[in-house]
């Protein structure tokens, strides 16, 4: 947990954490008890974050609606549901996704360059 603190906002909690680990109920949890309910009591309050860290895959998605759903697709939801609940209470809630697995390579290392053999069985570059 971590509150920035910026000229002409005020303090801001963003709230981190790991999405592979939590439902989405859980997740619409944390917007609605732990951002809004706990760190956001104070008038003067008025933004939040929810910053989601994707770093491992969830092979079966996320469940919204009976339907898996992917990462993509969560945080569409959360963002939904965060103005939804936070809206009419006068309150922002914005839901962002550091997307660590998406961009990891394929876990191959890199080809080497091949070596080019002449006629004289040397090897060239």
């Amino acid at each position: 947990d971590v509150t920035a603190v910026a000229d002409g906002v005020g303090q801001v909690p963003i709230e981190i954490k790991p999405v592979h680990p939590y439902c989405a109920k859980e997740l619409e949890e944390v917007i609605l008890d732990q951002l809004i309910g706990r760190y956001m009591t104070q008038q003067d309050r008025t933004m939040s974050i929810l910053l989601l860290v994707h770093h491992s895959k969830k092979p079966r998605g996320w469940r919204i609606n009976g339907k898996s759903r992917t990462v993509t697709e969560l945080v569409a939801h959360l963002r939904e549901h965060a103005k939804k609940v936070a809206g009419p209470l006068g309150k922002s809630v914005a839901v962002a996704l550091i997307d660590i697995e998406g961009s990891r390579k394929s876990g191959k290392a890199p080809k080497k360059a091949k070596e080019k053999t002449g006629t004289s069985g040397k090897k060239s570059k």
